[in-house]
């Protein structure tokens, strides 16, 4: 019992860890986006300092997507080809075709 939840309870952290990572991404491009032609005040300017912070954090989550991408497309592929061939390799029996048989 304690495993079943300590499981759900890991799934849905992971799914929070998620949207919240989405959350930041979408939030930091439409914020330079949106004051890309600010009217900058000089070296101190409160906008070009967060538009700063905005690129450093997109940049950190950009190094970790191409490392992802290029663990998970492959395997991602791999179970898709296994699982279109995996109805060849099983015998048809009358009862995996559903057929009757009346006597």
């Amino acid at each position: 019992m304690h495993d079943r939840y300590y499981n759900k309870t890991n799934r849905s952290m992971a799914g929070i860890l998620a949207a919240m990572m989405l959350v930041i991404v979408l939030f930091s491009t439409t914020f330079i986006v949106v004051h890309v032609h600010h009217n900058c005040s000089g070296d101190d300017c409160p906008i070009c300092a967060c538009m700063q912070q905005c690129e450093r954090t997109l940049r950190g989550f950009g190094s970790t997507v191409p490392d992802a991408v290029s663990v998970y497309v492959p395997l991602v592929l791999i179970f898709i080809i296994i699982s279109s061939q995996a109805g060849s390799y099983t015998m048809s029996t009358p009862v995996s075709e559903k057929v009757r048989l009346n006597n």
